[in-house]
């Protein structure tokens, strides 16, 4: 108590002065000053990013594709598809199979098998009833016919019929031939597709430097937590993200990845992301209600969002 009692009679204004005193105290709090200055600095110059928009959609995810490639080009390389693409020009998309097979069309694959059966089905009965007018044709109208049909061929007037016959039943032949091929791409197409989620978010980075979002997060609805992945948009299969990703120092478990998404500072970047098929037990969103989104940032903090599912 003396000792104290003496240290305090050192700070005494009397003793040392006002001068020495701010001195001493300047300097006691000095490393506390440094440090709640630095702290401060640290945290506002991280990137603050929050979710701000999110649209869920139901795509379909097509596996064993390469076997499911080979059946598409067999088709496509057909006169037949050729011709049908031609008179659909102005809406190529739709019946573009390599594209709808990476799921870019809400309607899928199958959908435009089916609108092409029906062309081929058409088709096969435009053809028979052609070949049931033949016979009423004359000569001349059968030269002109077979001028259009092969157009370097001379043929007898006796054969014409007979040759512009063989020509019909080819083309009949041909097109249920590529129709069988379309069944069997249809049927091993729903065989080999899974149904499942893909989330466009929106995040906003408000801080004053750029953010990094994970490639993995979750989803959890109805107790049940989905693994999402960050994936390509499916609006351009082309494009490998919506935002410019960038290679990051390699790590391990759970968080591990290839490619981190970038938000600038003070913007609104759009991401992508898949619910893992492997992890997918229900259907998300069957039975209504809100779920959580959980995304992590470059130190894994957690950003998250309650979202509805209407």
């Amino acid at each position: 108590m003396k000792i104290f009692n003496w240290i305090k009679s050192l700070f005494q204004p009397e003793i040392i002065g006002q001068p020495l005193i701010a001195t001493i105290i300047a300097l006691i709090f000095a490393p506390f000053s440094i440090y709640l200055g630095f702290e401060v600095t640290s945290r506002l110059s991280k990137p603050i990013i929050s979710i701000e928009y999110v649209t869920k959609y139901d795509q379909n995810i097509y596996t064993n594709t390469s076997e499911i490639e080979r059946k598409i080009n067999t088709i496509i390389n057909s006169p037949l598809y050729r011709k049908y693409r031609m008179e659909n020009l102005n809406n190529f998309r739709s019946i573009d199979f390599n594209f709808l097979l990476k799921g870019n069309d809400k309607m899928g694959l199958s959908h435009a098998l089916d609108k092409f059966k029906k062309y081929i089905h058409l088709d096969i009965l435009n053809t028979k009833k052609k070949l049931k007018d033949l016979p009423n044709k004359d000569n001349i109208d059968k030269k002109v016919l077979l001028s259009e049909l092969l157009p370097n061929e001379e043929i007898a007037d006796e054969d014409l019929e007979e040759r512009i016959s063989s020509f019909y039943s080819k083309k009949i032949n041909g097109d249920k031939t590529i129709l069988d091929k379309v069944n069997e791409l249809d049927n091993f197409s729903k065989k080999n597709v899974i149904s499942a989620t893909q989330l466009n978010v929106s995040l906003l980075n408000k801080g004053s430097t750029d953010g990094l979002i994970r490639n993995l997060g979750f989803l959890t609805y109805e107790k049940i937590k989905f693994r999402i992945k960050k994936t390509p948009p499916p609006s351009n299969p082309e494009d490998l993200l919506a935002v410019p990703t960038f290679v990051v120092n390699k790590s391990f478990g759970l968080y591990a990845e290839n490619a981190i998404g970038k938000i600038q500072k003070n913007t609104m970047s759009e991401f992508w992301f898949t619910v893992d098929v492997k992890n997918t037990q229900s259907s998300i969103c069957a039975n209504g209600g809100f779920y959580l989104l959980e995304l992590f940032d470059q130190d894994k903090n957690i950003i998250k969002k309650q979202l509805s599912c209407n």
